[in-house]
């Protein structure tokens, strides 16, 4: 008798399931897309602070770096920080370090299962703080 149940749990178990395909709930499908990115990078109080922005949320969510811009010579890596949900970064100035800085955030490559999902870099302007 249990035998006989544990066969019929079984047969609707997957009748139901297959119901359940045939009505066609979504399901993430496999996609590819490649988004480009915009950084902003202004200086306030002791800090650089801006905003990465791109028409994917996803991309939205980065490394930031900070480096100062020196000619004819590697610039100076100066900080890094990742933002928030909403874009934003904040990465203090270290003191006695004037000049130009500029914003740097990397392309990020990410997904699985059948997703790609790529965020190009960005560069930012070029300011000057004191």
């Amino acid at each position: 008798m249990t035998a006989f149940r544990t066969k019929s749990r079984a047969a609707i178990l997957a009748v139901a399931l297959v119901g359940v395909f045939l009505l066609g709930i979504p399901v993430a499908e496999a996609h590819r897309f490649t988004a480009s990115s915009t950084i902003s990078i202004h200086y306030v109080d002791g800090k650089f602070q801006g905003r990465v922005r791109s028409s994917r949320p996803r991309c939205e969510k980065r490394l930031v770096k900070v480096f100062k811009a020196r000619p004819d010579r590697p610039d100076i890596f100066i900080g890094q920080d990742r933002t928030n949900d909403n874009g934003r970064y904040r990465i203090p100035k270290p003191p006695r370090i004037k000049g130009k800085f500029y914003a740097r955030a990397r392309k990020k490559i990410g997904g699985r299962y059948g997703h790609f999902h790529r965020c190009r870099r960005a560069l930012s302007r070029i300011i000057e703080a004191p």
